[in-house]
């Protein structure tokens, strides 16, 4: 009775413990599967960023200021108008200058 007993504990406890290994397992492969997920789901971001750059550069030329791109899509923040240049604004007074002394005269 006693051998009868010990062979049943060693089967319930060979069985424990292969539903034991078989649930670490399954840890594994879903912890392993989470992971996976993450970084096919960065890959698929990171592609459609850069497709949208190269999208936006065929269709705009390029502009003053700067661009960003969040999320996959690109935003463009516009740089303010710069001022005229000194040479041109000293040619065009010079100019001003003339034209009023002819027309005193």
């Amino acid at each position: 009775m006693k051998k009868i007993f010990l062979v049943f504990l060693l089967i319930s406890l060979f069985s424990c413990n292969k539903a034991a290994k078989e649930r670490a397992e399954q840890r594994i492969h879903d912890s392993v599967a989470v992971v996976y997920k993450a970084y096919i789901d960065s890959v698929k971001i990171v592609k459609r960023r850069e497709d949208s750059i190269e999208e936006h550069y065929r269709k705009k030329p390029r502009r003053p200021g700067s661009m960003y791109c969040e999320n996959g899509t690109m935003f463009y923040v516009a740089k303010a108008s710069s001022s005229k240049s000194k040479t041109k604004s000293k040619i065009r007074s010079k100019t001003n200058t003339k034209l009023k002394a002819k027309r005193e005269q």
